[in-house]
């Protein structure tokens, strides 16, 4: 591994990661995304932190900022922050100049990948609830 590029509960940069598991923080906290009572759970670990403002994708040169910027368009969140921990991790490893085969660059990318937003989730979520509150994955 040559580069990281991180996009957590924990932190944006390997630096906010690394320190917030020396002092043993926890990324769960409560689920501020959705309205009181949308969902039956209270807490999530979510980056709430990121907004998927072009920013965050790091010092990118004006090309790769627009092109970037068009896509967001048209990218759900998920998708928006593999794209900004790649171009973080690129940045990391001092490879955007490099002048390196795009082919021969992986990515290791971890995520629940929905393709709505978690709001749009409510009501089937509610209609998959037993009458005790508690989830029934026969329904879903």
């Amino acid at each position: 591994m040559t580069g990281m590029g991180v996009i957590c509960p924990l932190g944006s940069s390997p630096e906010a990661l690394w320190e917030a598991l020396r002092e043993k923080r926890s990324g769960v906290g409560p689920l501020t995304t959705l309205p009181e009572g949308a969902v039956p759970v209270r807490c999530a670990a979510a980056a709430d932190q990121f907004t998927g403002h072009i920013k965050e994708f790091g010092d990118l040169p004006a090309e790769k900022k627009k092109t970037i910027r068009k896509g967001l368009k048209v990218m759900c969140r998920e998708i928006q922050m593999g794209v900004a921990a790649a171009e973080l991790a690129i940045a990391d490893a001092r490879l955007a100049d490099a002048g390196f085969e795009p082919a021969r660059i992986g990515v290791a990318f971890g995520s629940d990948y929905m393709i709505t937003e978690p709001d749009e989730f409510t009501e089937p979520v509610k209609a998959c609830l037993g009458e005790d509150g508690s989830f029934d994955y026969a329904r879903w």
